[in-house]
């Protein structure tokens, strides 16, 4: 990895840290799973670079999938025994043909996302996808005031801003090469 790209990773590392604010009430060792997904997230996006260059897209969104399945069917088992409950412990409704129909949209988006995105992976530097990759914050951001009325505040703005400027200075030097 590049001096840049370490920079970048760094920065984008401590966005993420400044968004959780893992200080105060809210600190448990709940708030390290997103880092430790972020881990493992790399670590699989690394692999791909390195080591399956010459499978399929197809195939390896396919893997991925199938990994989510199985992860979360075991949270699902394991949750009851942690004593989580919530989502996992609600109600089962009926779904109607317009609840199939957006998840049947929504399945074929995630797809059509793991595909690109194991090319990316496959093709360019970890360094320069994964940072480009974080810009899903900003349209969680979105979509989170525009549906659910949440502003960010202040702090994790500053780690929204410190994320995106890691992505941009990556996608800037990737496009100069």
């Amino acid at each position: 990895m590049s001096p840049l790209g370490g920079r970048a990773g760094a920065l984008v590392f401590l966005g993420v840290i400044v968004i959780l604010k893992p200080t105060g009430a809210g600190a448990n060792a709940y708030a390290l799973l997103p880092l430790l997904a972020a881990a493992f997230y790399a670590a699989a996006m690394v692999i791909t670079r390195a080591k399956c260059r010459d499978e399929g897209p197809l195939m390896l969104a396919f893997l991925l999938h199938c990994t989510f399945v199985v992860v979360g069917v075991a949270g699902a088992l394991l949750a009851p025994a942690m004593g989580l409950s919530g989502l996992l412990s609600a109600s089962w409704t009926a779904m109607d043909a317009q609840d199939w129909l957006a998840m049947g949209v929504l399945a074929v988006l995630a797809l059509l996302g793991s595909i690109f995105a194991a090319i990316a992976y496959q093709n360019a530097s970890p360094a320069l996808v994964g940072t480009v990759d974080f810009s899903y914050i900003v349209f969680a951001t979105i979509w989170g005031g525009l549906l659910f009325a949440e502003i960010p505040d202040a702090l994790s703005s500053l780690g929204i801003a410190l994320i995106l400027v890691a992505g941009v200075t990556m996608a800037r030097r990737g496009l100069r090469r």
